[in-house]
């Protein structure tokens, strides 16, 4: 069975408010988080590592609202992987050039953007292994 936390848990496990966790829920960047029996949030393992690229989008200066751009084309599925790669890619040139990301750097974000890429065709439900991320 995976993981279950609590939104307290997921907010020490991310650095993130309770408030900021219940904000992406409102405005649908987290996405169909369970609720238990007395109506309390149970975030998955799944919804830990999706907050975790939340987390890296946002680190990178993405605005809020490209951030739910992402996350609904996200939600519409494989079809979208060309789009959001594009999406991407400005964000990606733009973090490297604030930086001052070049050579070895950005030689190792493109092997871990690699091996991501090949670990998620390969694992079953796609997790990210923690060593890539």
């Amino acid at each position: 069975m995976e993981n279950q936390y609590t939104i307290q848990q997921l907010s020490q496990k991310t650095g993130l408010s309770v408030h900021t966790l219940r904000y992406y829920e409102r405005i649908g960047l987290l996405e169909g988080v369970p609720r238990d029996e007395h109506g309390y949030r149970l975030y998955r393992e799944s919804d830990l590592l999706w907050v975790e690229f939340l987390m890296r989008l946002r680190g990178t200066g993405m605005p809020i609202s490209e951030m739910k751009r992402f996350s609904d084309l996200r939600s519409e599925g494989d079809s979208t992987i060309t789009e959001r790669r594009e999406m991407l890619r400005p964000t990606r040139r733009t973090f490297m050039s604030k930086c001052g990301c070049s050579g070895i750097i950005c030689e190792v974000l493109t092997i871990k953007s690699i091996i991501t890429k090949v670990w998620k065709r390969k694992k079953p439900g796609g997790a990210t292994p923690s060593a890539v991320r």
